[in-house]
């Protein structure tokens, strides 16, 4: 009887790194050609109770997410893809009830409205509102878990509108 060996089937071996290869993504596949210049403008706080940097903090959050997933390059000057908005909500809400009317978590909910100009390709621009949000404990006061809040949130909002302008969802 013969026995199958991994080394004596390059086919084999090939498909398996083909199946690899297919699994990995390129960064920049959906952004266009075409582009390569993008800008944040300032965003605006229009929401009750958000901290002071928030907007800045979160543009800053924006342009790394561009800059480390794209090959795209901030330049206000030459910007073809502009990014500009405000945060429209800042909310903290009492979560799960427990036995005896107390509360176990709190929820920070975070809306963020994009708007998005192409000006290579108008007909691609749009305005759109981005919600998240992050639990902590009833245990925790706010201003110690914000810092580390707000960079989940960050994150996921950051995310969304990356997908949202360059992944045409």
């Amino acid at each position: 009887m013969r026995r199958f060996t991994f080394m004596r089937s390059p086919y084999i071996l090939l498909l398996i790194l083909l199946g690899l290869g297919s699994c990995y993504t390129l960064k920049n596949a959906s952004v266009s050609p075409d582009l390569s210049y993008f800008f944040v403008d300032d965003f605006r706080i229009s929401a009750r109770n958000a901290p002071p940097t928030i907007d800045t903090d979160f543009e800053e959050a924006l342009k790394n997410k561009i800059r480390n997933e794209s090959r795209l390059v901030l330049d206000r000057d030459q910007a073809q893809i502009k990014f500009s908005g405000s945060v429209a909500g800042y909310t903290v809400q009492a979560l799960a009830p427990e036995p005896g009317e107390t509360v176990a978590l709190n929820r920070l909910q975070i809306t963020i409205n994009i708007k998005y100009e192409d000006m290579t390709n108008p007909d691609k621009n749009w305005d759109q509102s981005f919600n998240e949000y992050a639990e902590f404990s009833s245990e925790s006061l706010l201003s110690d878990v914000e810092d580390e809040l707000l960079i989940t949130i960050f994150d996921q909002l950051t995310e969304n509108i990356f997908n949202k302008a360059f992944g045409d969802w």
